[in-house]
């Protein structure tokens, strides 16, 4: 892995690339990289932002043409790492399953809707 000098350079080239920033910068991540993207991408959005912001994203990169999947983490990363289970919901989200696989990522998916965590995993408040 390399770090990029800019947006444009971290998408290039990418089939997967992965939103993983802090909620209040979910947004400014999603815009920066927008002009980027092209169909045949993932954006993988697995940031924990409300479904308001979830669905502006996806708004704000659909012109890209890039496949735009929510991702709910459903375990603690560490011990883990990448092969966290995660929950993939969107009309690209099955795909993105196939993709993730041979790499060891686990992963269930959902064609439609927000990601919802079975209930199991939902807090108290829930």
């Amino acid at each position: 892995m390399t770090c990029a000098a800019d947006p444009a350079a971290a998408v290039k080239g990418s089939d997967i690339v992965i939103g993983a920033v802090t909620a209040a910068s979910s947004q400014d991540a999603a815009r920066s990289v927008a002009p980027y993207l092209t169909a045949g991408q993932f954006y993988m959005d697995i940031n924990s932002t409300s479904p308001a912001v979830k669905k502006a994203n996806a708004e704000t990169l659909a012109a890209s043409g890039a496949a735009f999947v929510e991702v709910a983490v459903m375990e603690s990363v560490p011990p883990h790492g990448h092969k966290v289970p995660m929950f993939l919901a969107g009309p690209k989200a099955e795909a993105l399953a196939d993709k993730l696989r041979p790499l060891g990522m686990m992963s269930r998916w959902s064609a439609i809707g927000s990601v919802k965590p079975p209930p199991s995993r939902c807090c108290a408040a829930c």
